[in-house]
């Protein structure tokens, strides 16, 4: 009985280790939106860091959430701190790291619990119709591999929800 449950433990063990070893260590989660408009409103959404509150799922996850921002707060090099009693928001801080005018928004993400990481918004126009990009590449280690799948569908949601958000109010 006792090398029963001994090999069966080795074999998960075994499982586990195969599959860390076996599973990338990149996840890129990228989402894209067709919004009806010049390329300018819904760069000026992610832009100014005070405008994410209009269509960012984790602002809307804790309206309660603390938040300050930089001066300006617009603009490469601009910050916004946030403290949040959700566990899915948490605390951290972010700054545009690189901002190209209506094609690009890179951020510089710090989190409390999650580590650091880079996402970036690209806005391509064409003909009145501006495609919003929303991409984000993380780098996993070790366990971490075991939860990429499930990480880029949540991930995937969340940026689906605020594409669309900021869809609806680039157009309004």
């Amino acid at each position: 009985m006792l090398y029963i449950f001994l090999g069966t433990i080795a074999g998960i063990v075994i499982i586990i280790v195969a599959m860390i070893i076996i599973l990338p260590s990149k996840v890129k989660v990228e989402r894209s939106i067709a919004i009806n408009t010049d390329a300018n409103k819904p760069f000026e959404q992610v832009n100014e860091l005070r405008n994410w509150s209009n269509w960012s799922p984790w602002d809307k996850m804790d309206p309660n959430m603390k938040s300050e921002f930089s001066d300006p707060s617009s603009g490469e090099g601009a910050w916004k701190t946030w403290d949040s009693q959700n566990k899915n928001v948490d605390q951290g801080k972010m700054t545009l790291s690189k901002v190209v005018t209506n094609k690009e928004v890179e951020v510089s993400l710090e989190f409390r619990k999650w580590g650091n990481n880079v996402s970036t918004m690209y806005f391509a126009e064409e003909n009145g119709t501006t495609t919003a990009t929303w991409a984000m590449e993380n780098e996993l280690k070790g366990f971490g591999k075991l939860f990429g799948g499930m990480m880029k569908k949540m991930l995937g949601k969340q940026f689906d929800q605020g594409l669309r958000d900021l869809k609806k109010v680039s157009e309004a």
